[in-house]
């Protein structure tokens, strides 16, 4: 557990044959994108695949948020 953009927050592992059904599952919008397409953080602006993104809980929300951005108060929605 560490610090988050709002209080302490729990990472979770997700294991690489899963990855593919929690972002399915927990993608906000209609289309989610496969686990090989690459999108670029607006926050830190860095490119990052959607296979890499991370899943946390925070204040008792669950939350799917891409790599590098979270740390800078980003989430998936976050990604073009």
């Amino acid at each position: 557990m560490g610090p988050g953009s709002i209080g302490m927050t729990e990472e979770f592992i997700i294991p690489d044959a899963d990855r593919e059904r929690v972002l399915q599952k927990l993608y906000p919008f209609v289309d989610p994108p496969r686990l090989r397409t690459r999108k670029t953080g607006i926050e830190c602006n860095r490119k990052f695949t959607a296979r890499d993104f991370k899943v946390v809980r925070e204040r008792g929300h669950i939350a799917l948020v891409s790599p590098d951005d979270y740390e800078a108060g980003g989430t998936v929605i976050d990604g073009w």
